[in-house]
């Protein structure tokens, strides 16, 4: 009796299936919420690298910014100069009887936040008109020049670019020689052409070039007479406008959402400078001489 009570006492009790298929259930689930809690440790540790990386980089904008109050304001400059520098040497296509209107305007798009473009007029000493929307909230900006050399001076070109976009020949495959000019050509009714080089707010005048005589063609080579450049009025000048085409306009695009805690200075919108172009199926060598 003895030993049966001892081999009892030794025997381990069962368990039964029951309870351990629970306790297996209990670690499995335990293993998932180990691997859960794991990758939001991982995710917390790479969002908070990345914030680090965001301050220093918004660290980084605002050191810059303090430094340079205009930085906003030049980089529109700097890219609105290299896309005029590719557009002024894209060759026209060629008049012909068919399509006689050749490109009179030459338009440079680009998108920036207002505050840029108030830093760009500031800076360059311009003034900006503000545009209303029809709810009457200012929304848009317009800047215009008295020529094309003032925008020119705006962008910041350099004297060879200068002269670059004033003026740019091609030669074409058949030996002809095509002119772009930034000049704004005006016709009167009675045939008359005037070329305008810029105008005068405070006194109402401007500096033109005109011939004594028409071209036979505009098609061919100019055969009137020599150009003169001189300052008129410009009530002298029947249809002439007294603004210049010359202009910078910013106006807010729509589709384009504001940041949380943005301003206004932060409002995206599109940048369109627009010149005035004159296109000679010629060299352009008098109207050259006188840009």
């Amino acid at each position: 009796m003895r030993a049966s009570a001892e081999d009892s006492k030794s025997t381990p009790s069962l368990i039964p299936t029951g309870t351990l298929l629970r306790r297996v259930m209990a670690l499995e689930e335990r293993d998932v919420l180990v691997s859960e809690l794991a990758a939001k440790v991982e995710a917390v540790q790479r969002d908070l690298m990345l914030s680090k990386a965001s301050v220093s980089g918004l660290s980084a904008l605002q050191d810059v910014m303090s430094v340079d109050k205009w930085a906003l304001g030049a980089a529109l400059q700097g890219c609105l100069r290299a896309l005029m520098m590719v557009r002024v040497k894209a060759c026209p296509p060629r008049r012909t009887a068919r399509t006689r209107r050749g490109q009179t305007a030459l338009t440079i798009d680009h998108i920036a936040v207002r505050g840029a473009v108030d830093q760009l007029a500031d800076m360059c000493h311009l003034e900006a008109e503000r545009t209303r929307s029809m709810g009457g909230r200012v929304e848009g900006r317009v800047i215009r020049f008295s020529g094309c050399r003032a925008a020119l001076s705006m962008l910041s070109c350099s004297e060879s670019e200068t002269t670059a976009s004033l003026c740019h020949s091609f030669v074409r495959r058949d030996g002809t020689i095509t002119t772009k000019l930034l000049l704004e050509r005006f016709t009167q009714q009675d045939g008359k052409e005037w070329y305008v080089f810029q105008r005068h707010d405070e006194d109402g005048t401007a500096e033109v070039a005109r011939r004594d005589e028409l071209s036979d063609s505009v098609l061919r080579r100019s055969t009137g007479g020599a150009l003169v450049r001189e300052t008129v009025s410009l009530k002298d000048v029947p249809g002439l406008g007294t603004s210049c085409p010359v202009v910078l306009r910013w106006s807010p695009v729509g589709h384009h959402g504001r940041p949380a805690g943005s301003t206004d200075n932060d409002v995206v919108g599109r940048v369109s400078l627009v010149f005035p172009v004159c296109i000679v199926e010629d060299a352009g060598a008098d109207l050259r001489a006188l840009l």
